[in-house]
């Protein structure tokens, strides 16, 4: 138990620092733009004169855009009263009021009507242009006093996804996945054909735990009903409570124990059973029932099962 924790340990943190450091990176990025001179410049251009966008211009923001920010999805370039009058993807937020119809309820929208002057990293949620989750980092545009809108930089789920879906170490049943502060996975479960991210909601002792002490590791029941080496740990990202969860199949570490002591373990089986004075065994007519094993496989074995193995006493 000591040497499975210790591995899953391991990996929680340093995953953690990936999602950190990604996380960091991109906010690094994000404060920038409002410095950007390009940018800034393209903002008050096409803001100016709507409905002519000079595309030369657009064309050279676009490979500006790919050098440096590439690790966005996304940019908005938003005024004041909430209107994007320009993106690089266009989507079907293109030239529409964040703030009004059906993205008023939006958190972006959310946090756009705070009219906070610093930066704000907004967590992730659906968001139907997109037709996939996004989180955002909105970034205020100021010249000379006067507050000339913002820059929106849509973050793409499927960075944490590809960052955790690393299962080197984790072996069969191994898999590691974040939940929000709403207890919903951001990330695709190991097991789940259908994606999982802000469909599936953790209410396990681990993530129980990881909210009332912070992180901790315990043998408990995953989301599948399986019992699992679990290892947890809440933690920030851009002002967000998250919580990462590295966990392994009990089974599959038993069974890996198992083979590697199978020398020394097989001799305590057979004293084991040669000790019982009452072993049962299944009936005849029950044996084309029960599960054809041999001595090195009875760890996969489920509970309360029948097996059956020719030689083994």
């Amino acid at each position: 138990q000591a040497a499975t924790f210790a591995r899953l340990r391991k990996i929680r943190e340093a995953r953690k620092r990936d999602i950190v450091d990604y996380f960091s990176n991109v906010r690094r990025l994000a404060l920038g733009i409002a410095e950007d001179d390009r940018m800034v410049s393209f903002f008050e251009a096409a803001r100016a004169d709507q409905r002519k966008p000079d595309r030369i211009l657009e064309y050279e923001i676009d490979k500006h855009y790919v050098a440096r920010y590439g690790d966005f999805y996304d940019i908005l370039f938003v005024d004041a009263t909430g209107y994007v009058f320009h993106s690089i993807k266009k989507e079907s937020d293109y030239r529409r009021n964040i703030l009004d119809g059906d993205l008023a309820d939006t958190r972006i929208a959310e946090a756009l009507r705070r009219k906070d002057p610093k930066e704000q990293f907004v967590e992730y949620e659906f968001y139907a242009p997109s037709g996939e989750p996004a989180a955002f980092f909105a970034v205020t545009l100021q010249r000379g006093g006067e507050h000339k809108g913002w820059f929106v930089l849509q973050c793409p789920i499927n960075r944490v996804n590809m960052i955790l879906t690393d299962r080197d170490g984790l072996g069969r049943t191994g898999e590691v996945y974040v939940v929000d502060e709403h207890r919903l996975m951001l990330t695709d479960s190991r097991f789940l054909e259908d994606s999982t991210i802000l469909k599936l909601q953790i209410d396990t002792r681990a993530v129980r735990q990881a909210v009332a002490q912070r992180e901790g590791e315990q043998i408990i029941e995953d989301y599948r009903g399986i019992r699992v080496f679990s290892s947890f740990e809440k933690f920030s990202v851009s002002g967000v409570a998250w919580i990462i969860i590295v966990e392994i199949d009990e089974d599959e570490v038993i069974t890996d124990y198992y083979r590697e002591n199978k020398r020394g373990l097989g001799k305590e089986v057979y004293r084991y059973l040669t000790a019982r004075s009452r072993v049962r065994h299944p009936p005849d007519d029950a044996a084309t029932e029960a599960k054809r094993v041999d001595v090195n496989e009875y760890a996969k074995a489920t509970p309360g099962s029948a097996l059956k193995a020719s030689g083994v006493y």
